[in-house]
């Protein structure tokens, strides 16, 4: 089976491979394995640059609930701080378009790894039948060179 992590760092290696078995390869359609990999990739990227900004969001929140809890700032000031924040958070608009951005990316990467993935069955099912179709040759070679 072909391993989806060889294919994303060494594609025209793997494309090599496949035409040793088949000139011109018609195993996997690397345009349209180029083109899911790139919207993954995009995804993955802009997911993760979603995730930082809540992250900060966060962090910038606990620091002030841990200066209240040292008793660098005062209890009430750090509610008011915080309280403060989130109003300012739930004002605005980029709030629930990173929530719902999130998920949309999050959503959208799981469905381009399952057509990633179906691809890789197809290519996957291709090879095990070679494989016995090479094992039998074999074997007929065997009986004949007896």
């Amino acid at each position: 089976m072909l391993d989806i992590n060889q294919l994303r760092k060494d594609l025209p290696t793997v494309i090599a491979a496949l035409q040793k078995r088949k000139n011109p390869q018609a195993f996997l359609d690397v345009a349209q394995f180029t083109a899911l990999e790139a919207e993954r990739k995009t995804i993955q990227v802009r997911a993760e640059g979603l995730q930082a900004s809540r992250n900060e969001l966060s962090k910038q929140i606990g620091q002030l609930k841990g200066a209240a809890k040292k008793g660098d700032l005062d209890r009430a000031a750090a509610g008011a701080a915080v309280g403060a924040m989130l109003g300012k958070l739930v004002d605005q608009p980029w709030l629930g378009a990173l929530a719902g951005a999130l998920l949309m990316a999050w959503e959208k990467s799981q469905t381009e790894d399952e057509k990633i993935n179906s691809l890789m069955v197809g290519v996957s099912s291709l090879k095990d039948e070679m494989d016995k179709a090479s094992a039998r040759s074999a074997e007929v070679q065997a009986q004949i060179a007896d």
